[in-house]
């Protein structure tokens, strides 16, 4: 998790929006889809690692990995969340 304060600070790199972080069963679920090889990012590749943590812009459209305590704003690295969960 980010803390608030710093969290405060970042922005959405695809649309601007604020980001937050998203809760544990969202992060559950992405990583399911990784292990199964059914996730790929905004550029298309195939993502192999799981995630430690993600962050999720305003419109709950996008995600971003968090590994190692850090994130990653890249915008073709973002994560399309599947609609089935979004909330």
């Amino acid at each position: 998790m980010i803390d608030e304060r710093f969290l405060a600070l970042m922005q959405c790199p695809i649309d601007g929006t604020n980001l937050a972080n998203a809760d544990q069963v969202l992060v559950s679920s992405l990583n399911d889809l990784i292990a199964n090889g059914q996730l790929r990012d905004r550029a298309d590749q195939l993502i192999r690692e799981p995630l430690e943590h993600a962050l999720i812009n305003e419109g709950g459209k996008w995600a971003f990995a968090i590994r190692n305590r850090i994130p990653s704003l890249i915008a073709d690295e973002a994560i399309a969340i599947p609609d089935e969960l979004r909330l």
